[in-house]
C-alpha cells in the first residue's frame, strides 16, 4: 500500500534555532471520523498529465508568447502610422480612435467575449486552496466592466465633456487597482492572518491523525489533488519515507549527524530534490527560498546529510496545517451536518 510507512512513522525530526522539535511526537488517540471519499472530487489522472502546464517554464513561455503577440502589432502599427510611430505627429481630439485601435479593440473584444466566458465556465466548481480561482474570477470581471466602460467614453460623443476630466484610459487603471487588492492586498493580509493562527493551532490532534493514518491520508491527498496542493502531501510522504528507511539503516549513529547515506539514499534524496525543489520541478513546493537554496547548496557540494530536508518538511507541514487542512476539515464538518 503507498502509504504503509506512514502508520509506523515516529521520528522526531531536527530542531530550529530556537531548539524546539520542528517536527514533534504526539501521543493522542485518534478519533474516528466520518470522512466520505466519494465525494470528494479527484483530478489526479488530469492534474498528472497535464502538470507540465503548471510549471515555471511553461508560464514563462506563455508570457513571452503573449508579449510577442502584442509586440508584432504594434511595432507594424508604429512602421506605417503617423499618429502612434515612434516621432508621432501632434493629433488635437480624440485619440483613442482610428485604424490603429483595430488590433487593441479586436484582441480586447476576444478576451471579453470569448476568453472570459469559457474560462469562467471552465474554472465553475474548482476551488483552490491558495485562492487563484477568485483572482482570476475578479480579474475577468473588473476587466471585462472596465474595457466596455472605456470603448463606451472612447467612441461616445455625448461624453466628450466628461472625458476631459475622467478620460476614457482610467478605467484600465482603476481595473489594475481593483486587480493588486485581490492579487496583492488581499492574499497579504491572510497570510499574516493564517501565520499567526499556525502559531496558536501548532498541535491540531485531527491533522495529526490524519497524517499518521494511511486511509485518512490518502483521502486528504484526494482532496489536495482537487486544491491543487498535492505537491506537499506527495513532498511529505517522500521524505518521511525516507527519512524512517534511513534510520532504520542507521540505527547504531542515531546521535551522528553525518550518519551514513548509502548510494541508494543519495539517489532518493536527490531525486526529491528535482521533483520538489529543483527550478524545473514537476511538483514544486512552496518553501522559503533560503531554505531551497541550502538544500541545493548541500546537495551540489556533497555535504549531504539525515537532516537535509527536516526544514522544507516543517514549512510544507505548517501550509498543509493551514490551508488544506482548514478546507478539508470544513467540507467533512459540512458532509456530516448534511
Amino acid at each position: 500500500m503507498a502509504h504503509a510507512q506512514l502508520t509506523s512513522v515516529s521520528t522526531t525530526f531536527g530542531s530550529n534555532s530556537g531548539g524546539t522539535n520542528l517536527i514533534r511526537r504526539y501521543s493522542f488517540t485518534c478519533e474516528e471520523k466520518s470522512i466520505k471519499p466519494s465525494t470528494l472530487r479527484s483530478q489526479e489522472d488530469w492534474y498528472i498529465r497535464h502538470r507540465g502546464i503548471f510549471t515555471n517554464r511553461f508560464i514563462l513561455k506563455l508570457v513571452l508568447g503573449c508579449l510577442a503577440l502584442q509586440l508584432l502589432p504594434t511595432l507594424v502599427i508604429q512602421y506605417y502610422s503617423q499618429n502612434f510611430a515612434l516621432y508621432p505627429q501632434v493629433q488635437t481630439g480624440n485619440c483613442v480612435t482610428g485604424w490603429e485601435f483595430i488590433p487593441v479593440y479586436t484582441t480586447s473584444l476576444i478576451y471579453v467575449f470569448i476568453l472570459c466566458p469559457i474560462m469562467i465556465i471552465q474554472l465553475h466548481g474548482f476551488n483552490d486552496v491558495y485562492g487563484i480561482k477568485h483572482e482570476l474570477m475578479s480579474d475577468f470581471v473588473v476587466g471585462s466592466i472596465a474595457f466596455l466602460l472605456y470603448a463606451i467614453f472612447a467612441v461616445s460623443p455625448s461624453l466628450k465633456n466628461v472625458i476631459k476630466v475622467f478620460p476614457a484610459a482610467h478605467w484600465s487603471v482603476l481595473a489594475l487597482m481593483v486587480s493588486h487588492i485581490f492579487s496583492i492586498v488581499i492574499p497579504t493580509i491572510q497570510a499574516i492572518r493564517s501565520s499567526t493562527e499556525e502559531e496558536l493551532n501548532d498541535n491540531n490532534p485531527e491533522f495529526e491523525c490524519i497524517l499518521e493514518d494511511p486511509e485518512k491520508f490518502e483521502v486528504f491527498q484526494k482532496f489536495c489533488v482537487s486544491n491543487f496542493t498535492v505537491e506537499t502531501t506527495r513532498f511529505y510522504e517522500r521524505c518521511i519515507k525516507f527519512r524512517t528507511r534511513a534510520e532504520r539503516m542507521n540505527l547504531d549513529q542515531k546521535t551522528d549527524k553525518t550518519l551514513i547515506l548509502d548510494g541508494e539514499l543519495i539517489t532518493e534524496i536527490q531525486s526529491i530534490y528535482e521533483m520538489f525543489i529543483a527550478p524545473s520541478a514537476a511538483f514544486p513546493i512552496q518553501i522559503d527560498r533560503a531554505t531551497a537554496r541550502q538544500i541545493a547548496k548541500d546537495i551540489f557540494s556533497g555535504t549531504i546529510t539525515l537532516e537535509i530536508f527536516d526544514l522544507a518538511v516543517y514549512e510544507v507541514r505548517q501550509q498543509m496545517l493551514s490551508m488544506s487542512f482548514s478546507q478539508f476539515s470544513s467540507l467533512n464538518a459540512s458532509q456530516s451536518s448534511s
